[in-house]
């Protein structure tokens, strides 16, 4: 047990002194770099106790010092590239505790790392890409980004989502679009472009679906992107926005509708039947395609099916 408290209190640190700072001195950035290839170090590890507290160090770290951005953005810029090269070169556990570091940056260059990661076109491994995939949808949320850097990562994705045969991946990528699409953090022209680019690859999606162009199972994808617009896009966006949206969406809200009377394959007939279902929904509370037989009160959304 005293052999364990000392080694868990080997770990390196970084002082008060550099986290709070706003600009990063010569002193400053010897102790970062020093950081920086002590965790490294440890990320590129064979002993998974080592590359967890490689993670945990850094994590912890750059916890302190949530209010400053200027730190954390340098921080990145200097991390990023020891991450990026443990991605591509090291094991799976090596790559995902690199990406859950990644996602802890809460930088505009660390998101931007993340939507790369997100594409099979860099990232051959499934597992690798719904870990990155996971963190940027959640990591958008929390992270303020100018019009060039979310548009950048908008465009990132909509060409993610084109190539991505994973439905899961799919469904984080478009997670993505939303939360772009919603976070205060983001310029409302970058969210309004995300909502264009939302809308048109979940309709490219259904069409590929119709056709038979990508697995049936991508039918999941769609499920969970029509779940989450109606869980939470419609109240976070300007009701005019949404009217738009929905316009934009009802085509293939229809054809889901459709496809669910005869699916492409019995072995997810299931997920066919929800997707009609909640397209449906939100259709009626978009305001597009029939009435709903009982409206649903103003400010309300229906209580999607969650099969």
């Amino acid at each position: 047990m005293v052999a364990l408290e000392a080694r868990a209190q080997t770990s390196p640190a970084l002082s008060e002194k550099v986290v709070a700072s706003s600009t990063l001195d010569g002193e400053g950035k010897v102790e970062v770099a020093a950081f920086i290839k002590a965790t490294a170090t440890m990320l590129r590890s064979a002993d998974a106790v080592q590359v967890r507290r490689g993670r945990e160090a850094i994590i912890s770290s750059i916890g302190k010092s949530q209010p400053n951005a200027p730190f954390r953005t340098v921080f990145a810029s200097m991390l990023l590239p020891s991450l990026k090269e443990i991605i591509k070169t090291g094991t799976q556990l090596q790559g995902v505790n690199a990406l859950e570091v990644m996602r802890a940056l809460n930088s505009p260059d660390s998101l931007s790392a993340l939507a790369e990661q997100c594409s099979s076109a860099t990232q051959p491994s499934e597992s690798l890409r719904l870990v990155a995939s996971g963190s940027l949808a959640s990591a958008i949320l929390f992270t303020d980004l100018n019009t060039a850097q979310a548009d950048a990562i908008v465009r990132a994705l909509s060409a993610c989502i084109d190539r991505e045969n994973d439905w899961m991946v799919t469904a984080y990528d478009l997670q993505s679009l939303k939360a772009l699409a919603t976070s205060p953090h983001v310029p409302k022209a970058s969210q309004g472009t995300a909502r264009v680019v939302e809308s048109s690859a979940l309709a490219l999606l259904v069409s590929k679906i119709r056709k038979e162009k990508v697995p049936p199972v991508m039918i999941r994808a769609v499920n969970r992107t029509l779940d989450s617009i109606l869980s939470g896009q419609i109240e976070a966006t300007d009701p005019t926005a949404m009217a738009d949206f929905g316009r934009s969406l009802e085509p293939a809200l229809n054809m889901l509708i459709e496809m669910a009377k005869n699916p492409p394959t019995s072995d997810h007939a299931a997920a066919f039947a929800q997707s009609a279902k909640l397209a449906e929904t939100l259709l009626r509370n978009i305001g597009g395609g029939k009435p709903a037989k009982t409206p649903a009160r103003a400010g309300t959304v229906s209580k999607p099916v969650t099969k």
